[in-house]
Formats: C-alpha cells, structure tokens, sequence
C-alpha cells in the first residue's frame, strides 16, 4: 500500500489532482480529519488546530459532506482509496493557560456526559503504559472505555465509509488501551475490538493506528486490530506502515521536528531506499512543493518484488 498523505488541503485541490496521483502509483490517499475544529473560522490556522476537533461530524474549512463524497467517487474511478485521518482520544481544549478544559464549542453531547472523559492529569513519563492510556496528552483526553462514547464514534465512522471513504487513521492510537492492558482503578478499555472488529465488521477497509516510538511487543498487540503506523517497518510484523517523514517531522519546532532541516533531495532518497525494502508506506505532501510528483517517488512506487509484497500487504477491517 502506497499512500500519499495530504494536510490541510482542500478536498476540491486534492480531487484535481486525483488522475496524476494514481500515475505516480499511489494506491490511497489520506486526508486530513473532516471533523470541525477550534478556531477553524480564523484568516489564518495553525496546521495543529485540526488535531484539536469539536465533534464527530463531517465538515471543516477544507471540505463539507458533498465535497468528501466527490472526492471518494472520483479517487474510486481511478482505483485510489480515500483514507480519513480520525481524532477519537482528545478534543479542543478552552486555552493553553486551561488545556484540559473542554472549548465552548465542543459537542455538548460530549460535554455533558461526565463519563466521556479522562482524567484531567497530563502524561509525565511516556514510558508509563498506565498514564500514556488514562492521562490527557496536553488536551481535553476522551475516555475510550465508555461504550456510550464508542457507540458515537462507530456511528460518525459508519457515516464516513456511506460517503465512500475506504479506510481510516487512527490520530495517538497508543493513547487509547489495548484489552490487555489492566490497571488498578483503571476499567478494561474494549475500544479497539468494538470499535473496528465489531462496529465496522463486514466493511473492506485499509485502517492504520498511530503508534509512534513504541516498542514491538506492543506494535503487535495493536497489529491484531489494524494495521500499524510506526515509525520503523518490523519484518516480523507485517502490519506496519512507515515513513520517511511525517507532518510531525516537519512541520514541529521542537525535537519532534527531525526532517525540518533536511532537503527534499535526501528525502527522496529515503523514500527510494525504503520502498526497496517495504510496500506500506506513507510519502508526505509538504507544503507548497511538489515532491510527490517527482519521477523519483513514481519509481519508488513501482518497485517491490511480488514476493515481498504479497507478504507486507495487509488489509485490516
């Protein structure tokens, strides 16, 4: 699965350019979240605001319902999958000086059901699997366990795939418990089996989970649900998706920034270099540049052995 990631673009631009990305042989293409965010209205948005949602609802600056369904039906003649960036485990926050305050605008269906949240207590230690799944990520964290909450999310996913959507990302799936995790004081979370073994049962879908700098043991444990977005391909998993850069890389200020400085040649490079070795894979769009449209990322695309990628190509309903 090639998979070429777009941020921030409106769904009209990105289905323009829908005949040119199938012939650079891409198979799917991920899209930013639909779902309305803070401070969406303003002239000007930070390209993070989009990971600070308001609702399980379709529609936001860069697409309504209508322009998702255009863009699903014109990626589906030419054989291109339209995968939807998810946010399920946090919401917009009121400001940074009360982080893990709901925003006013936030779904009052989710405000005001006290069971839908976590724990207002920010995550100290990432390597603490109790406070990554209960604690809040620096914004308002929803609580994954709560059926009621589930029950939503599988209702605005079921939504999304009657628009044509083929697939979905999972935005901080290492934020949401596996059924094997077990913490005193802490409920079972069944999110992942209900949510996509269950709730989208039956669907032919390409979901992937964002589990970034987590190690394998607990790649494979969300590998039994979907595939998984990391940040390194593991040959005994074939569920893996990886990446050259990611729109965190690049885009962040701080050290989660590690591809700002490097140059689009050498990410080509990269990205040449890793489809030699593994078919799932994700080349970002960075803005205002065409890198994707490279004669280097087209023949990326196209080599990998019949072997191998009969063996790395995983479909996860």
């Amino acid at each position: 699965m090639r998979i070429l990631h777009f941020l921030n673009v409106p769904m009209e631009e990105i289905e323009k350019e829908i005949p040119h990305i199938a012939s650079q042989g891409f198979d799917a293409i991920q899209i930013s979240s639909v779902q309305p965010f803070k401070n969406e209205d303003d002239e000007e948005v930070e390209w993070y605001m989009v990971f600070q949602p308001l609702a399980f609802k379709i529609g936001n600056r860069y697409g309504s319902k209508e322009n998702l369904i255009s863009l699903c039906e014109t990626a589906s003649m030419h054989h291109i999958s339209i995968i939807v960036d998810v946010i399920c485990n946090h919401v917009a926050n009121k400001s940074d000086e009360e982080p893990f305050i709901p925003h006013p605008d936030v779904d009052s269906t989710l405000t005001n059901n006290p069971y839908f949240w976590k724990e207002r207590k920010p995550v100290e230690n990432w390597e603490d699997r109790m406070q990554v799944t209960n604690y809040c990520m620096g914004l308002p964290g929803l609580n994954p366990s709560n059926y009621d909450l589930q029950d939503l999310i599988i209702q605005f996913l079921q939504e999304l795939i009657l628009c044509g959507v083929g697939g979905f990302r999972f935005d901080a799936a290492k934020s949401i418990a596996l059924p094997t995790d077990h913490f005193e004081y802490y409920p079972e979370c069944h999110f992942w089996p209900r949510v996509i073994t269950e709730g989208l049962k039956g669907y032919d879908l390409y979901n992937y989970g964002e589990v970034i700098f987590a190690p394998n043991e607990l790649i494979k444990e969300y590998a039994k649900y979907m595939n998984v977005l990391t940040t390194w391909y593991v040959k005994d998993i074939p569920e893996t998706i990886t990446y050259v850069e990611s729109h965190d890389s690049f885009l962040n200020k701080d050290d989660m920034g590690w591809t700002k400085d490097v140059s689009e040649e050498e990410i080509l490079k990269r990205y040449f270099d890793l489809t030699k070795e593994w078919n799932n894979t994700v080349f970002f769009h960075r803005p205002n540049t065409n890198m994707w449209k490279s004669n280097i990322v087209k023949q990326a695309n196209q080599q990998f052995s019949t072997e191998l990628s009969s063996k790395t190509y995983t479909k996860k309903k």
